[in-house]
């Protein structure tokens, strides 16, 4: 039985949180292990915040008929898979995600099966995967600033490999000079998302404390490597082997002030909306 956005982050919470104690590295036990919950408080970006922008590039693509093969390429969790479901509709579609971690992957996993979505997945490094047949469009979301500049090379000639010629690349990455999170900073996220859990506790399965100790772990580990300009995008991509279809600048309000910035906060920034061909 197919359940709604808010019943499922309620659900997918604990079983996140219990997931990432069994698969996660230190590296992203933090991350993974509270991202729904952070979810439900509205404290961080998923794909949902622009599902405008993928409900309708992918849902025009998938009216095409010739863009089946999707690759979704990193998850935090399963939100770009569900957009993508989402704009496809009752059209045919193939999704596969790979993640380098297993926790996403078996979160995407528990949706597609409640969804009733067929789903290929894969946990590895993206670097490293290939595929037996092409994709049609890989699409993702805030996946880029996870690679250093050269690995985003690297990234763009495994994407090219990945797609079949004239597919597409659709994504959506944050523009920023910089993320630097300094104790300060790291301090300030976990004392909002105490208070955020206190006021929400009847949403919650977990002790306010206990998620805002694990948050502040999150924010004290978070690298970023975003990309700063539209100009920058542009040049990745094209030297990447690709054609710009669309590059946008979209700022979006957020729900705090500059002051109460965050990794993956849902605060005011300048996102480029990309949709990209495969030469």
């Amino acid at each position: 039985m197919k359940s709604s956005g808010d019943e499922l982050l309620r659900l997918s919470a604990p079983l996140a949180f219990a997931l990432a104690g069994r698969y996660c590295t230190s590296s992203c036990r933090w991350h993974h292990g509270i991202w729904q919950y952070l979810r439900i408080l509205g404290l961080v970006s998923s794909a949902a915040r622009h599902r405008e922008f993928f409900q309708a590039e992918l849902g025009a693509l998938a009216g095409d008929g010739g863009y089946r093969r999707v690759l979704v390429s990193g998850a935090a969790d399963y939100a770009m898979l569900e957009v993508v479901a989402g704009a496809y509709g009752g059209a045919a579609l193939l999704p596969t995600v790979v993640d380098i971690c297993q926790t996403p992957i078996e979160t995407c996993r528990w949706y597609a099966e409640r969804q009733g979505i067929s789903l290929a997945t894969k946990a590895g490094d993206i670097l490293d995967f290939d595929a037996d047949e092409p994709f049609d469009i890989v699409c993702s979301h805030s996946f880029l600033q996870f690679f250093t500049p050269a690995a985003r090379t690297k990234l763009m000639a495994r994407w090219h490999r990945l797609l079949r010629p004239g597919g597409k690349v659709v994504t959506v990455t944050r523009i920023a000079s910089g993320d630097a999170f300094d104790k300060a900073k790291s301090a300030a996220f976990r004392d909002r998302v105490l208070s955020e859990a206190e006021r929400n506790r009847a949403l919650l399965d977990i002790a306010p404390e206990t998620l805002a100790d694990h948050a502040a772990r999150y924010a004290a580990g978070a690298a970023r490597h975003h990309l700063g300009s539209r100009r920058e995008v542009a040049r990745l991509f094209e030297a990447g082997g690709f054609s710009l279809d669309r590059l946008e600048l979209q700022h979006m309000d957020g729900a705090v002030g500059a002051g109460e910035s965050g990794p993956g906060l849902n605060q005011d920034a300048a996102y480029a909306l990309i949709i990209a061909t495969r030469i």
